[in-house]
C-alpha cells in the first residue's frame, strides 16, 4: 500500500502538475492499468439496485455535433469522447482510443468535487438547514476544528479561508493524496492537523481540497451514515448501472471527498442523466440554483464545487463543466437536456485549457 500511495505521489510531482518527465506511455499505464486493476482494492465498489438505464446508440450524429467532437475526439491525448441526448436516452457520438471502451472505468480526479457538492446541497435541503449556516453548528466533528466558523456555503464556493491557491498547487495536492493514501488518515484526521487559516473565510475563492473533505463530514453527520450511502441515495435511486463505479477509500473504508469517484463513460452519461434530475425535480435545490449565489465567477483559474460556467460563457448560467485538474470534463447543458463528457491524459489541455475552450464553443454553437 505505500508503495501505491508512493507511485501515485510520484505521478502527482510530475505529470500531474503539469511537468512533461513521464512519457505517454507511461501516463497511459498509470491512468488506464496501474489506477483500476492495483488500486482497486482500496476503493468501495457501489452499485445500483435497478436494472441499468439503457441508452440507444443513434448512429449519425448531426453534422453539428459531429464537427466539433471529431475535432476534440482526433487529438492523440484524448481517450474518451462522449455525447449524449439525455432526453432521447441516446448516445450520438462516442469515441475511444488507447484500449478505452464505454465500459473502461476511469478516475475522474476533481470531477468527484462536484457530485459532493450537489449531494451537500441535497443533504441540506433534506434537513431544511440554512447555507449561511457554519460547519461546527451540523457537524460535531467540525466543530473544534478551523472549520467551524466557515458556512455551508463558503464551504461550497471554496471561500473557507483555509488555504491559498498557490500553496494548493506548490503543497496540498500531494499532501492531502499522501495523507489519505500513504499515511491512511481520514479526511476528518487531515482537517484536524490544520491549526490556522490562511485569510478569514468569505474573503476570496481559494481552490482547496479540504473544503470539499468538510463538506463530506457535514453530510455524514447530518444523515447519521456514511457519505458512500448518501451517494447511493442521490445518484442510484431508480437509477441502475451497467457496470460497478468506484470510490477511493481510505482507513476504515472511509471514502475521499476531494477526488475518488471512478466510472466508465457509459456510467458517467447515466451519472449526469441523474444529476441533471436533481438539478430540475428536487425544487429545493432548483431554488438554490436559481438564486445564483452558487456560480457566481471565480478568480477565472478554478471552477466551483458544484457549478462553473467561466470556460464555457460569461453570460450563459445553464451550460456548466465539472472539471477535474488531470484532464477530464463533464458538461451539462440543462435547457438541451445533453452531457458531454472528454477524458484526457494530458492535464493542461484537458482540465485547464483548450478542451474547456472546444466545449464551450459547441455548446453556444451547437445549442444556442
Amino acid at each position: 500500500m505505500v508503495k501505491i500511495a508512493l507511485l501515485f505521489t510520484s505521478f502527482l510531482l510530475t505529470f500531474g502538475t503539469g511537468a512533461s518527465a513521464q512519457s505517454l506511455e507511461q501516463v497511459k499505464k498509470f491512468r488506464l492499468e496501474f489506477i483500476p486493476n492495483k488500486m482497486i482494492y482500496q476503493w468501495a465498489q457501489l452499485t445500483g439496485d435497478k436494472a441499468a438505464k439503457e441508452f440507444e446508440r443513434s448512429g449519425t450524429p448531426r453534422k453539428e455535433v459531429f464537427l466539433y467532437l471529431y475535432q476534440i475526439a482526433d487529438h492523440p491525448l484524448n481517450v474518451a469522447v462522449v455525447h449524449a441526448d439525455l432526453d432521447k436516452r441516446q448516445i450520438d457520438f462516442q469515441r475511444y482510443s488507447h484500449g478505452v471502451t464505454e465500459h473502461t472505468p476511469l478516475f475522474l480526479y476533481s470531477i468527484t468535487k462536484s457530485f459532493v457538492g450537489l449531494s451537500t446541497l441535497s443533504a441540506v435541503c433534506e434537513h431544511n438547514i440554512n447555507l449561511d449556516d457554519n460547519l461546527g453548528k451540523h457537524s460535531p466533528r467540525l466543530k473544534n476544528t478551523v472549520y467551524a466558523g466557515v458556512s455551508i456555503r463558503q464551504a461550497l464556493k471554496m471561500q473557507s479561508g483555509v488555504m491559498t491557491n498557490k500553496y494548493f498547487l506548490d503543497n496540498l495536492q500531494v499532501s492531502i493524496f499522501k495523507s489519505l493514501l500513504q499515511k491512511q488518515q481520514t479526511p476528518l484526521e487531515t482537517i484536524e492537523k490544520l491549526t490556522s487559516v490562511e485569510k478569514p473565510a468569505g474573503q476570496s475563492f481559494e481552490y482547496s481540497g479540504y473544503d470539499t473533505n468538510a463538506l463530506l463530514i457535514l453530510i455524514e453527520d447530518l444523515t447519521k451514515k456514511s457519505f458512500l450511502d448518501r451517494f447511493r441515495k442521490d445518484y442510484f435511486e431508480n437509477n441502475g448501472l451497467g457496470k460497478p463505479i468506484y470510490w477511493m477509500t481510505t482507513k476504515n473504508a472511509e471514502p475521499a471527498g476531494m477526488a475518488g469517484l471512478t466510472s466508465s463513460p457509459l456510467n458517467v452519461v447515466r451519472l449526469a442523466d441523474r444529476y441533471l434530475d436533481i438539478l430540475t425535480n428536487n425544487k429545493c435545490v432548483s431554488q438554490l440554483f436559481a438564486q445564483g449565489k452558487l456560480h457566481d465567477q471565480s478568480d477565472g483559474k478554478y471552477g466551483f464545487q458544484v457549478w462553473y460556467t467561466g470556460w464555457t460563457s460569461k453570460d450563459r448560467k445553464d451550460i456548466f463543466h465539472m472539471r477535474g485538474n488531470g484532464g477530464q470534463i463533464i458538461s451539462i447543458n440543462i435547457p438541451a437536456k445533453t452531457v458531454t463528457f472528454v477524458y484526457s491524459l494530458a492535464q493542461k489541455y484537458g482540465g485547464l485549457g483548450e478542451i474547456s475552450s472546444a466545449l464551450g464553443k459547441f455548446e453556444r454553437s451547437v445549442f444556442p
